[in-house]
C-alpha cells in the first residue's frame, strides 16, 4: 500500500498539525507501508519536527506557501500534484489535512483510483471567529471524499446530517511523558503553549495573568512560542509591568523541562481542534485550566476532577478568578494533577494508532505503540 498525506506547509512550523502529520507518516513507514508527504512548500523546506528518511516528501511550491497565488500558479501547482499521483507505482489513499485545501487535490487527482480521507484539524466553531463562511467551497468538498475523520465525536454534529455516516472520531496521540535526568521540583509557574496570533488569546491571558500576581507574587506565567503578535504581547506585558513575571519563551520541540517545572497549564483559545500541547501538559501532571466555551479544551478538561473549565464569556477577569481558585487550594493539586496524568491512556497511543489502521483498512500491520525520536 502506498499513502500520500497532504498539507500547506511544514517548513519550520511547530504547531500541532504539523506535528501530527509527521507523527502519522512516521508511524505508517514504520509498519512497512509506502508514504509520501506533499506539501506547497519550497524546494529546500526544513520541518520543525524529524521526518522519517524512508518517506518522500514531495515540496510542491513555486511561491511561498502561505502566500497569495495567481490563477496560472494554481494550475500549475495542480498540475504538479497530479505528476506526483500519476507515477508508477500510483498512491491507493490520499490523506488531506484540513478541508482548506481539498478543491486543489480532488482537482489533482480527478479520474484517478484514489481514496481520499480529509482528516480535519480543528472545530468548525472556527468559522464562529474567522472571516470565511462554513459553506465555503472547499468545505463542499466533503461531500466528494471518501472518509473524514475529527479528533472529538462531539465534532461530528456540526457537519451535515449527509456527511456523518463516513465520519470517524481519530483523537491524537498522547504519549506517555519521558523521564528526564534531572531532578525539578514544580515552581509557582503558568505555562501555556502556542503561536502568537489572535486564535490563541494571549493577550487575554496577560491580563488575567496581570491580577492573578498582584494578589500571588510568587508566581510567574511563560508564553511559549512564536509569531506576527509577538511585538503586541511584549508591548502589553510592558504596559501591564509585569516584565519581570510574563516571559515570552521560544518554540522548542521538547518541552519536558518546561512541563516538570510549572504547575498549571493554560489555555485561552478561542477555537482547537485536538489541544496538542494541553494534553502533553496534562500527560506531565500540570492543571489545566481553560473556557468551556473552547471546542477541544473543554473536551480534555473534566471540570472539578482534572482541570478547571471557566463558564463565563471569556474576559480577563474570569479567567483570573478560575486560576485563583486552583492557585488557592494546594491542598488539592496533587489530586488534580494525578487524574489529569489519565490522560494518556484515555487518549493513547496504541488507540490513536488502531483508530488509523481502521479507517484505512490496515489490519496486517503491527500496531506497536512506539515512542522514539520520530514522534517527539
Amino acid at each position: 500500500m502506498r499513502i500520500a498525506l497532504a498539507t500547506i506547509a511544514l517548513h519550520q512550523m511547530p504547531g500541532g498539525l504539523e506535528r501530527n502529520i509527521i507523527y502519522l507518516a512516521n508511524f505508517l513507514v514504520e509498519q512497512g507501508v509506502q508514504v509520501a508527504l506533499l506539501t506547497f512548500d519550497l524546494p529546500g523546506a526544513q520541518a520543525f519536527y524529524p521526518i522519517d528518511e524512508r518517506i518522500n516528501w514531495h515540496r510542491l511550491g513555486r511561491t511561498p506557501a502561505h502566500s497569495a497565488i495567481s490563477f496560472g500558479d494554481r494550475v500549475d501547482l495542480i498540475q504538479r500534484i497530479r505528476d506526483v499521483f500519476t507515477a508508477d507505482p500510483p498512491y491507493n489513499y490520499l490523506i488531506c489535512f484540513h478541508h482548506g485545501i481539498l478543491l486543489r487535490y480532488l482537482a489533482g487527482t480527478i479520474g484517478l483510483s484514489v481514496r481520499i480521507i480529509c482528516s480535519e484539524r480543528n472545530s468548525l466553531t472556527i468559522y464562529h471567529y474567522v472571516r470565511a463562511k462554513k459553506w465555503n467551497l472547499n468545505f463542499l468538498m466533503l461531500f466528494l471524499t471518501d472518509g473524514i475523520t475529527v479528533q472529538f465525536p462531539s465534532y461530528i454534529q456540526n457537519y451535515p446530517k449527509a456527511l456523518h455516516a463516513k465520519i470517524k472520531a481519530v483523537h491524537n496521540p498522547v504519549f506517555p511523558p519521558q523521564t528526564i535526568t534531572e531532578s525539578y521540583v514544580r515552581q509557582p509557574l503558568i505555562v501555556s503553549v502556542g503561536r502568537y496570533a489572535p486564535q490563541k488569546r494571549f493577550d487575554l491571558l496577560i491580563r488575567a495573568c496581570a491580577i492573578v500576581f498582584r494578589q500571588c507574587l510568587d508566581w510567574r506565567l511563560h508564553i511559549i512560542g512564536d509569531g506576527f503578535l509577538r511585538g503586541e504581547l511584549v508591548a502589553l506585558i510592558q504596559a501591564l509591568e509585569m516584565g519581570d513575571r510574563i516571559f515570552l519563551i521560544p518554540p522548542k520541540s521538547d518541552l519536558r523541562t518546561n512541563f516538570s517545572q510549572a504547575r498549571i497549564y493554560c489555555q485561552p483559545s478561542q477555537w482547537e481542534g485536538f489541544p496538542n500541547a494541553q494534553a502533553e501538559a496534562m500527560a506531565a501532571g500540570l492543571i489545566p485550566v481553560g473556557f468551556q466555551s473552547t471546542s477541544g479544551v473543554s473536551d480534555l478538561i473534566e471540570h472539578g476532577v482534572n482541570g478547571f473549565l471557566c463558564d463565563e464569556s471569556p474576559s480577563p477577569t474570569a479567567l483570573a478568578d478560575t486560576l485563583l481558585r486552583v492557585i488557592n487550594t494546594p491542598d488539592n493539586w496533587e489530586m488534580w494533577s494525578q487524574s489529569a496524568r489519565q490522560i494518556t491512556h484515555r487518549y493513547s497511543v496504541k488507540s490513536w494508532q488502531q483508530a488509523w489502521k481502521t479507517v484505512l483498512g490496515l489490519s496486517s500491520i503491527s500496531g506497536k505503540p512506539s515512542i522514539s525520536t520520530n514522534y517527539r
